[in-house]
């Protein structure tokens, strides 16, 4: 069984997110900057690849998006879409992670006072 109340704190869970997010720029600076291969830190070779590793990365994390807001939309009316899919592309499954997160957060809290209110 997969542990899924894993508690991470804030800043190392931003930290990775932006690391990440450094590590694709840096993958598009490789493929099509030329800076690189003129330094000698990757050959042509080296570079197509970088280029088709982007395009997956991207297309990946289109979807990601497209799913993050799907999700947010028929889960949850106080978490934009719109940001929820931004959240999904930028950071792929970590900006999923944190959708579904925010949008279980605004369920209890929605669901919080109905239930207090059902007691009295």
């Amino acid at each position: 069984m997969i542990p899924t109340n894993i508690e991470l704190p804030a800043p190392i869970y931003n930290a990775m997110k932006y690391a990440q997010l450094a590590l694709y720029l840096a993958i598009y600076d490789a493929g099509w900057s030329r800076d690189w291969l003129r330094v000698g830190l990757v050959n042509v070779v080296e570079e197509h690849v970088l280029q088709s590793v982007f395009f997956f990365i991207m297309t990946a994390h289109a979807v990601v998006g497209l799913v993050a807001a799907n999700f947010a939309a028929k889960s949850s009316p106080q978490y934009p879409p719109l940001s929820a899919g931004l959240q999904g592309f930028l950071f792929g499954t970590l900006g999923l992670y944190d959708v579904y997160l925010q949008v279980q957060d605004a369920t209890a809290a929605a669901a919080a006072p109905a239930a207090s209110g059902k007691r009295k």
